[in-house]
């Protein structure tokens, strides 16, 4: 994950390094244990894979399709990309898929689904379009017990496949608290905020090195969003942890000295920054705090002629983070 990442919004680090400048064991550990997170959108030919930007269907640039409130997927191509095989018979349309020792069979036109030879009905069948096989992907998700999230206003589904336990942003990390608003707590960076619910449930992106990233609101104007670093430090069993890196060190390699810095008072956490700058075109804020050797970063990049919903987004983000913002200062 990049050191500073334009289109996010706040960023924490739980990373702890080793006297080399490496992840510890036990870093290592929860990112072997990841597994997969697949992010996709309805008529967005793109994906994202662990946080890495590719295509769901590089031949064609198929993009999932959504119909009467259903999400049809490329079969073949979805399957594939959660680890899994599939076979197709075009005599009576069979579709077969294997994923995780399971093996799921169905027909085209057909509402119902075999597991490992275990009947059970769905609500919405698969179909053949223009020589492609098109699937529910509720019918994966559900036929494979695999952890998902569908966000309605933005479209966008959420898949996660593989690791070993679960990590806390595949639950429930929302509560809706009012009929306009909902709480968001991010365990990674360790804060709470509020969020409007027209804009969508904060989208929590499983990055390949292990870090987190979140996004609260993006357009073509305003992008909000989080995401997770660390202080280069070292640890010792005789010492504990040792600070090689000093907070003014830390903003030079994250390339945040450009603005207008202001410390504020830290309160719970070590050390707090605020700062303002320019970068082509658009007005960059950051709230920046530390957390022995976690970092984290408030970012929000808005373009200088913002107007119309962005503006009032951007007015009602600084009112909720001035009214619900709440750090937690325990260290991860």
């Amino acid at each position: 994950m990049p050191i500073k990442m334009k289109l996010m919004l706040s960023c924490l680090v739980f990373s702890l390094l080793c006297a080399q400048i490496t992840l510890p064991m036990d870093a290592l550990e929860n990112k072997s244990n990841l597994g997969k997170q697949i992010i996709i959108q309805a008529g967005n030919r793109q994906m994202l894979v662990n946080g890495q930007l590719t295509v769901l269907d590089s031949m064609w640039g198929l993009s999932p399709v959504l119909e009467n409130g259903t999400i049809y997927v490329p079969a073949r191509n979805m399957v594939r990309e959660l680890g899994g095989s599939i076979r197709y018979k075009n005599g009576d349309q069979k579709i077969m898929i294997s994923l995780d020792n399971k093996v799921l069979t169905t027909y085209v036109g057909s509402k119902k689904i075999f597991l490992n030879g275990v009947m059970k009905y769905v609500e919405k069948e698969p179909f053949v379009y223009d020589g492609v096989v098109w699937i529910p992907i509720r019918t994966l998700t559900n036929g494979f017990d695999l952890v998902s999230k569908w966000d309605q206003p933005n479209k966008r589904y959420v898949i996660y496949v593989g690791g070993k336990g679960q990590r806390w942003y595949e639950d429930n990390y929302t509560t809706k608290i009012s009929d306009y608003y909902g709480s968001y707590y991010d365990q990674t960076i360790g804060f709470t905020v509020n969020y409007d619910l027209s804009w969508g449930d904060p989208l929590v992106i499983q990055n390949e090195d292990g870090t987190i990233s979140t996004i609260f609101y993006q357009s073509d104007l305003l992008q909000i969003s989080s995401y997770s670093d660390y202080m280069l430090s070292s640890y010792s069993d005789q010492e504990g942890l040792l600070l090689e890196e000093s907070y003014e060190d830390y903003l030079h390699r994250a390339n945040l000295m450009n603005g207008e810095i202001k410390e504020e008072q830290p309160g719970v956490v070590d050390k707090l920054y605020t700062i303002v700058e320019k970068d082509r075109g658009a007005i960059v804020s950051y709230i920046v705090f530390f957390k022995e050797d976690q970092v984290g970063v408030i970012e929000i990049v808005a373009h200088e002629d913002i107007y119309g919903k962005d503006k009032e987004v951007l007015e009602e983000w600084k009112r909720i983070m001035r009214t619900s913002f709440k750090i937690d200062g325990s260290v991860g």
